[in-house]
């Protein structure tokens, strides 16, 4: 069975522009590689801090890039960041796509180095650009209260499914 992959990116749209971006990419299969939730926190295991550290690595790698917010899931990874060049880098700025590929590439190469061979992202990630009248404010609160609200949102779904 031949399947083509659908694009989720807007058409026409320059990723690599400044801009507000929310980024969300799940771990294969939504394996649990990074911990657990407890008590509405989010108690990373040996492999979470490698997917923590690695969103700072971003910001020192790519100095147009700023991370606003973010948090390590079980299964998935929301960053709030911000692409904001200033025309004067000495490298060329990055689109979104080949950011979000650095961070998954080097998280996975880490985490298969330590002991994790299975470890995979899936093959896409969901983006939404922030526009001036969307407030920040809210998907940095999503972000924050993500942890709390994990497993309520899995016991929902579980009733409906």
């Amino acid at each position: 069975m031949n399947r083509q992959r659908t694009s989720l990116r807007l058409p026409g749209y320059e990723y690599s522009k400044n801009g507000l971006y929310f980024v969300t990419f799940v771990t294969y299969n939504r394996e649990k590689f990074f911990g657990n939730i407890r008590n509405g926190f989010m108690c990373l295991n040996e492999y979470g801090p490698m997917a923590y550290n690695r969103v700072y690595w971003l910001e020192e790698q790519y100095p147009y890039v700023k991370i606003h917010a973010f948090v390590i899931m079980p299964d998935h990874v929301h960053i709030l960041l911000e692409i904001k060049a200033t025309g004067r880098e000495t490298m060329k700025v990055k689109t979104l796509m080949s950011l979000v590929g650095a961070y998954k590439s080097t998280t996975a190469a880490r985490i298969r180095e330590a002991g994790l061979r299975n470890f995979r992202w899936q093959a896409s990630f969901h983006e939404w650009i922030l526009r001036k009248s969307w407030n920040p404010a809210n998907f940095n609160r999503y972000i924050l209260r993500n942890p709390a609200n994990y497993l309520k949102r899995k016991k929902q779904n579980s009733r409906i499914g």
